[in-house]
């Protein structure tokens, strides 16, 4: 079974590689720096709104913060 899971991963990269401080891009976003540290270190996931606010800001669609992962239950599927 597939499953999509926020890749935490990818929102670091992006704000390392454009050069944002987690305080710079927590105020364009209207939202606490603690709440994006959490995001950052894969502890919680944005909600709807904030993701959608977090694509607009790079130009990028919701749907690119997230990583296709495989589950095996462990019966047969």
């Amino acid at each position: 079974m597939l499953v999509l899971t926020f890749d935490h991963d990818y929102l670091l990269h992006l704000r390392d590689r454009t050069g944002l401080s987690q305080a710079h891009l927590a105020r364009a976003l209207d939202l606490s720096p603690t709440l994006l540290h959490n995001w950052e270190r894969g502890k919680n996931a944005p909600s709807g709104g904030h993701l959608v606010k977090l694509a607009e800001y790079f130009g990028l669609h919701p749907r690119d913060f997230f990583e296709e992962e495989s589950i095996n239950w462990g019966g047969d599927v």
